[in-house]
């Protein structure tokens, strides 16, 4: 059987050869967006939680302060990487505008407290560098005051020595003693100041020409134990006025506490009266007859004396049968006398004992008529007076005996 016979070569059609249609390869990823980007972010309802949170802590911020401006800041910050943005942007200016003003308040309160407190430390310390030299002329005028004493009742300012037994334990602001120098007729007192060494530049001194009783602008006649009495009774009232918040003078009521224990030179006591509302006063003494708004009462006001002391009168003479007696009694009067002046010495306070204190100490001696001996304080302690009765039994008649007329401690 013969083969079939191939041909070697197929038949080739006409032409050009159609283009073989390209081959589709599918994206898994699905379809791609026109441009080639990525999808924008989807937020389906519209709204930025986190922004709105940050605008509601920066409005809360404005009232109630840095907590919330921070909150506002950080929640602004991360809210505005959302959309939409505006709420957050809104909380994250109000964070940063409330917390820069919060910080500027802050500082400007801290610089106003740090000025307040400067000037206060500042006034404390000029205060507590004054109080030694205020202290200082206080004890100038305590020790004046014990040497004027013994000017009034000696005539002449004390020598050194005794000088200074009077001012001893009486010392300046920085605990230093005070010393006294006798400058002619005058008087000197210094203190030694801060580093407590005499004689250099930063010593104290105080004047004796310069003293003038606390309280009262026109001084006493030293001559006079009875306008001294008034011129301390002034003094006290003086000092509770500066001492006082209404800076007007006491009611009469107050003012006589004021002025008790001070007497005149007839044993009464000195009465106070306020005038002008309370813009002044005046002390009152009833004079020789003890009685008040009469021709011979002394009063002062502080700076002005009105009236004149008399003259007390003089005692009866004695007959020459009393003058044994009235011998004796002197020499009981000089006996108190000498009591209460050692109680002074020993004391160590350089103040002679109040009325009471002082009459204690005498109740055993009598005179001799068998009434005892009375004692009163004057001049606020700086001076004494013993006193008899005398015959007829009764104080501040003309035949007492007073100790003021011979006895000089």
């Amino acid at each position: 059987m013969d083969k079939p016979q191939y041909p070697s070569q197929f038949p080739q059609p006409s032409g050009p050869a159609p283009n073989p249609a390209p081959q589709q390869v599918p994206n898994p990823y699905g379809q791609a967006p026109a441009g080639g980007g990525y999808p924008p972010p989807q937020n389906p309802s519209g709204e930025n939680q986190l922004g709105m949170i940050a605008m509601i802590c920066g409005l809360l911020s404005l009232i109630m302060g840095c907590p919330l401006s921070i909150a506002a800041i950080i929640l602004g910050f991360i809210g505005m990487k959302k959309e939409p943005k505006g709420m957050a942007t809104a909380g994250l200016v109000l964070g940063i505008v409330t917390a820069t003003l919060q910080l500027v308040a802050l500082c400007f309160v801290v610089a106003i407290y740090g000025l307040f407190f400067g000037a206060l430390a500042a006034g404390a310390a000029g205060i507590a560098a004054m109080v030694p030299y205020a202290a200082t002329e206080s004890a100038f005028q305590r020790a004046a005051s014990s040497i004027e004493a013994h000017h009034d009742a000696t005539g002449a300012y004390p020598n050194e020595a005794e000088g200074t037994g009077l001012v001893q334990g009486t010392t300046d602001g920085w605990n230093h003693q005070i010393v006294y120098r006798l400058d002619g007729e005058e008087y000197i007192l210094v203190s030694p100041g801060p580093d407590g060494i005499l004689d250099n530049e930063d010593d104290e001194e105080f004047y004796a020409y310069e003293y003038v009783p606390p309280g009262s602008y026109g001084e006493p006649d030293p001559d006079s134990p009875t306008q001294r009495a008034m011129a301390l009774a002034s003094e006290a009232v003086e000092e509770n006025l500066y001492e006082s918040d209404a800076y007007l003078y006491p009611a009469d009521g107050e003012g006589q506490s004021l002025v008790a224990g001070f007497t005149d030179e007839w044993g009464s006591p000195i009465v106070y009266r306020q005038v002008d509302g309370g813009d002044g006063y005046l002390v009152i003494s009833p004079g020789p007859d003890r009685t008040l708004e009469t021709p011979d009462d002394m009063k002062y006001n502080g700076y002005e004396w009105t009236g004149e002391i008399p003259t007390p009168a003089p005692a009866e003479p004695a007959t020459s049968d009393d003058s044994r007696v009235s011998s004796a009694t002197e020499r009981e009067i000089l006996k108190a006398c000498d009591i209460v002046q050692e109680h002074y010495e020993s004391s160590g306070e350089f103040v002679y004992p109040s009325d009471e204190e002082g009459q204690a100490l005498i109740d055993h001696l009598t005179d001799e008529w068998g009434n005892p001996l009375v004692y009163r304080q004057t001049e606020g302690g700086d001076w004494v007076n013993v006193l008899s009765k005398g015959p007829d039994g009764m104080l501040g008649t003309l035949d007492d005996l007073n100790s003021e007329a011979f006895y000089d401690p």
